[in-house]
C-alpha cells in the first residue's frame, strides 16, 4: 500500500491534472483570467502548500480547491492555503497526513481516504471525523490502510482497502464489510472500484476481478485464465471501457476481452510476434461497432467487435507513410474523424476515411513540425487546434485546417513563459483556461486569448 502510495507522490503533477478532467472542474473562483499584468507564481512548500509532491485534488461545489499530499491535506480559496495534519494527540485531526484519495459526496461532505483512515470533514469546527478500523467492533472500517472511495446512487461509500471492502451507510453510520479470497490466498487486497450503470461494483484486484451487485450483494468472481490464477498476465487488468450497448470490455496484459451477461466472456486473441498476446492499453469505440485498440510494443488494432477480425498497423522503417512506433500511450478521435496517436517516438494521424496514415515528427531543420518525436498528451479544443504536451519540445499547438505548428517553449529569464519544455498533460477549464502539468515544476495556466501565464 505504500509502495504504491509513494509512487502516486512521485506522479503528483500529472494526477493533479488528471483529476481536474475527472471533475470537470470550474477554476473562475481561483483566478480571474481578465486581470491585468498577471505576475507568474509558482507554488511549493516556500509558498504554502505543505509539501509539493502533490497525490489528488478536487473543487467542491463551494468553490475550494483540496489538494492531497504525501504530508498534509491543503484547502486553497484562491489567495492562501490552509492546511491539515494528523496528530496523534488530537481525535479531531487527520488520522493520517498521506492521503490518498479524495471524494465528494452527494451532500457536499468532503472525505478524505489515508493509508491510516477515513475522514469526514466537518465545515462548522473545520476538524474532522475519524473512522478507523477496530479489532473489537465488527460494524468498523475493514481496514485502515485505504485505495478508493466511490459513491453509490443511494449515498453509500463504498471503500477499497488492502484487506477488503467496506460499505459505509449514513441511515445506520456503520459499516459492512466483506472480504475476497483467491485460492491460497484470503482476505485479498481490492485496489480499484467502478460502478456500470447497472450499480454492478467492479473490484480490480491483483487475482482477478469481481461483479458485485450492490443491492443483493451476490457475487462473480472471474479469472481470465483459471489455470494460472495467481500469477497469469491475463488476470491482470489495465484498461475498462463500456461499448454502445452497456458491455464492459477488458483490456489486460495478455490481450483484450468482453464480459458476457452470463458473467462469462469472449476473447480476442490479438497477437503480436510469434503468437504472443498483445498489452492492452487503450480501448476507443466507434459508431459502428468496431473498436480501435492501442498497445505497448504490438502498434495499433482496428477490431470488429461482431464478428473478432482485425486489422493490424505497424511500424515499417523501410515506409514513412507507416505507423511511427509501436509502443502507443494514448489515442483520442476528433470531430473530424482522425485519430490521433501519441507514442513513444512522436505523433501519428489517421484518417479514417482513406485509413492512410500521416506523420508528424521532428528532424533537425524543420520549421513547420513537430518540436519533439516523444508525446505525453494531446487535447482538442473547441476550434479544432490540437494541442501537444512533448518530452522536451514543450507545447505545439496544430492548426490542421492551415497545417500550421506553432510553439509554448520555456524561455529563461522571461517572464511570461510556461514552467518547462516536458508538459505530461493538458486540460482545459470551463474558462476555456488551458493547464499544462509540466514534470516535477507543478501546473501552468494558458489563456489562450491574451498569450498570458499563470504558475501554480
Amino acid at each position: 500500500m505504500k509502495k504504491l502510495l509513494l509512487k502516486c507522490i512521485l506522479m503528483g503533477n500529472l494526477i493533479f491534472l488528471i483529476i481536474l478532467i475527472s471533475f470537470n472542474i470550474s477554476l473562475s473562483y481561483v483566478f480571474s483570467p481578465a486581470l491585468d499584468n498577471i505576475q507568474f507564481e509558482n507554488f511549493d512548500v516556500n509558498d504554502g502548500l505543505s509539501q509539493s509532491a502533490l497525490t489528488s485534488i478536487l473543487q467542491d461545489s463551494k468553490g475550494f480547491l483540496w489538494i492531497g499530499s504525501g504530508d498534509g491535506l491543503n484547502r486553497y480559496d484562491g489567495k492562501t492555503f490552509a492546511i491539515f495534519y494528523s496528530d496523534r494527540t488530537d481525535s479531531t485531526a487527520l488520522s493520517s497526513s498521506l492521503i490518498s484519495k479524495l471524494l465528494e459526496d452527494s451532500e457536499g461532505c468532503i472525505w478524505v481516504a489515508t493509508e491510516n483512515g477515513l475522514n469526514r470533514f466537518d465545515w462548522s469546527t473545520e476538524t474532522f471525523k475519524q473512522f478507523l478500523h477496530s479489532a473489537d467492533d465488527t460494524n468498523s472500517l475493514c481496514d485502515n490502510a485505504i485505495w478508493d472511495i466511490e459513491e453509490d446512487s443511494e449515498g453509500n461509500l463504498w471503500i477499497a482497502t488492502d484487506v477488503g471492502l467496506s460499505r459505509y451507510s449514513r441511515t445506520t453510520q456503520k459499516f459492512k464489510n466483506f472480504f475476497f479470497s483467491a485460492g491460497s490466498v484470503d482476505s485479498i487486497e481490492i485496489i480499484s472500484l467502478y460502478f456500470d450503470k447497472r450499480s454492478n461494483l467492479y473490484l480490480g484486484t491483483f487475482y482477478g476481478y469481481y461483479r458485485l451487485n450492490i443491492y443483493t450483494l451476490q457475487y462473480d468472481h472471474f479469472y481470465i485464465d483459471k489455470k494460472d490464477t495467481l500469477n497469469s498476465p491475463k488476470n491482470f487488468v489495465h484498461e475498462f471501457n463500456i461499448d454502445k450497448n452497456g458491455d464492459l470490455w477488458l483490456g489486460t496484459k495478455n490481450g483484450l476481452f468482453k464480459l458476457l451477461s452470463n458473467g462469462g466472456y469472449k476473447y480476442f486473441p490479438l497477437t503480436k510476434l510469434r503468437g504472443a498476446a498483445v498489452d492492452v492499453r487503450k480501448i476507443i469505440f466507434t459508431d459502428d461497432n468496431k473498436a480501435w485498440i492501442g498497445t505497448y510494443g504490438s502498434g495499433l488494432f482496428l477490431v470488429d467487435l461482431e464478428t473478432g477480425n482485425y486489422k493490424q498497423w505497424r511500424h515499417d522503417p523501410y515506409r514513412r507513410e507507416s505507423l511511427i512506433y509501436d509502443y502507443i500511450s494514448d489515442m483520442t478521435i476528433d470531430r473530424s474523424d482522425i485519430l490521433w496517436i501519441a507514442t513513444n517516438l512522436g505523433l501519428a494521424k489517421l484518417d479514417l476515411d482513406e485509413s492512410k496514415f500521416t506523420i508528424y515528427n521532428f528532424y533537425p531543420g524543420c520549421k513547420n513540425c513537430l518540436s519533439d518525436n516523444t508525446v505525453w498528451a494531446i487535447y482538442e479544443d473547441d476550434q479544432g487546434n490540437l494541442w501537444i504536451g512533448t518530452d522536451r519540445g514543450g507545447v505545439n499547438k496544430y492548426n490542421p485546417r492551415q497545417n500550421k505548428f506553432s510553439y509554448l517553449k520555456y524561455i529563461p529569464k522571461e517572464k511570461n513563459t510556461s514552467l518547462c519544455n516536458s508538459v505530461i498533460a493538458i486540460a482545459r477549464d470551463s474558462t476555456d483556461m488551458l493547464w499544462f502539468a509540466a514534470f516535477n515544476y507543478g501546473v501552468a495556466v494558458f489563456d489562450p486569448d491574451n498569450k498570458k501565464f499563470t504558475h501554480y
